[in-house]
């Protein structure tokens, strides 16, 4: 859980300072008052990048030479983990616990996953967005999967290539050929594995909060690695890139949900079963940073957002601009800052 923050010259901020004694911290206020810079504190000293900006001269107020951020959490291997992070426009200084950071260091580590509205659009919108961010997930679990990712779009361009000129020698065709097959193997054993596990979880979470009995299905167009290989031979150009995942009911049947906002509950529901299984299966905090996101489910199931959140012990930090007819001063187990 992280417990602390603090920041000196961050973007708009001389500085700023939180204690948290809650899980779950719900920063609420106007738009443009600096909700979402504190939720760039913790991503950028975890990841060493910000989720806004590709310049470290962005997060260094205007005038000031150097931003310096400290972040303070507690896990169940140990307590009082410092992290801090100095930032000049040239470079920057990343200590964990005073000391620079090794390997061994990332079994106490926190892994902060953010979602904005861009994002929680794009996952439903667009099948390219939503495998990006699915593979970000699977790699929590499968770390070799992000590599195998990149091989393979590397290795479908050069295929994609050898079409296209002529004079490409058979031979070399049929490596590059091979290669995207080996890989796509690997991959799809990687995702179904994953689905496998998070349908444990989802399908439970769905059962107790909506009373629903829905899973999630993996569906890609090919069953053996001779599939695969029949398809690129035959220039079916179906990969890897054309697979999905959709709802199916207890009956096997595929089920579309017509509300918008129900399919983003849906979809945090199972990005709330993700963090859940890999908290429990690699026992490290993935706290979530969830930016301005409310407005996007009915406010009928608000407390019932909540509620699940405190249920799964998850350490949230939610920014809300939103002015809806609910006091989000009356939530229970929510440290509640009001701007």
């Amino acid at each position: 859980m992280i417990t602390k923050i603090s920041a000196f010259n961050f973007r708009n901020y001389d500085e700023l300072n939180f204690n948290f004694d809650k899980n779950i911290v719900f920063f609420y206020g106007n738009q443009n008052v600096g909700k979402t810079s504190i939720l760039e504190t913790i991503y950028f000293s975890i990841f060493e990048k910000s989720f806004r900006t590709n310049l470290a001269k962005d997060l260094i107020k205007k005038n000031k030479e150097h931003t310096l951020i400290t972040i303070e959490y507690n896990n169940d291997s140990e307590k009082n983990n410092v992290i801090t992070t100095n930032i000049k426009e040239s470079f920057f200084q990343h200590l964990f616990n005073q000391r620079s950071l090794n390997s061994k260091d990332f079994k106490n580590y926190v892994f902060p996953i953010f979602i904005n509205k861009s994002i929680l659009s794009n996952f439903e919108k667009s099948k390219e967005k939503r495998w990006e961010i699915l593979n970000e997930l699977i790699s929590i679990d499968k770390k070799i999967y992000l590599p195998l990712i990149k091989d393979f779009e590397k290795s479908f361009t050069s295929y994609k290539n050898s079409i296209l000129i002529k004079d490409y020698h058979d031979s070399l065709k049929m490596s590059i050929t091979e290669k995207i097959v080996n890989l796509e193997y690997e991959i799809l054993k990687l995702r179904k594995d994953f689905f496998k596990k998070i349908n444990n979880y989802f399908i439970e979470n769905l059962s107790l909060y909506l009373n629903t009995k829905l899973l999630i299905d993996y569906k890609t167009f090919f069953k053996e690695k001779n599939d695969l290989l029949r398809g690129l031979n035959e220039k079916k150009i179906i990969t890897i890139l054309d697979d999905e995942i959709v709802l199916k009911n207890e009956n096997n049947e595929y089920v579309h949900i017509s509300s918008k906002k129900e399919r983003v509950f849906l979809n945090l529901l199972l990005l709330i079963s993700i963090v859940e299984y890999v908290s429990k299966e690699y026992n490290q905090e993935f706290p979530l940073l969830l930016d301005d996101i409310l407005s996007e489910i009915d406010e009928k199931n608000y407390f019932l957002f909540f509620k699940i959140l405190k249920d799964k012990n998850i350490n949230v930090f939610i920014t809300n601009s939103f002015r809806g007819k609910i006091s989000f001063e009356s939530l229970e187990d929510v440290q509640v800052i009001r701007f």
